[in-house]
């Protein structure tokens, strides 16, 4: 799921210390459940101020990053 996060940023061409203001993870109830075990380690690395997750048939992050410092 941080891969996730960090191809989202490397795909909009930004720093990988750019914040996250939301990441939603998509997956089953199974990989959510394991998921719990590191979400403050993802929020932390990944620079995450809100992460939310939601039950689904397939693993999908969706992310949305700070606007650029210039914006």
């Amino acid at each position: 799921m941080l891969g996730e996060i960090r191809k989202a940023k490397t795909v909009q061409q930004r720093s990988l210390r750019t914040p996250v203001t939301r990441a939603v993870v998509h997956a089953p109830a199974a990989d959510l459940a394991e998921f719990e075990a590191v979400r403050a380690d993802v929020i932390a690395t990944g620079q995450v101020e809100s992460l939310e997750t939601a039950t689904a048939d397939e693993l999908r992050v969706d992310v949305e990053l700070a606007p650029p410092d210039n914006a």
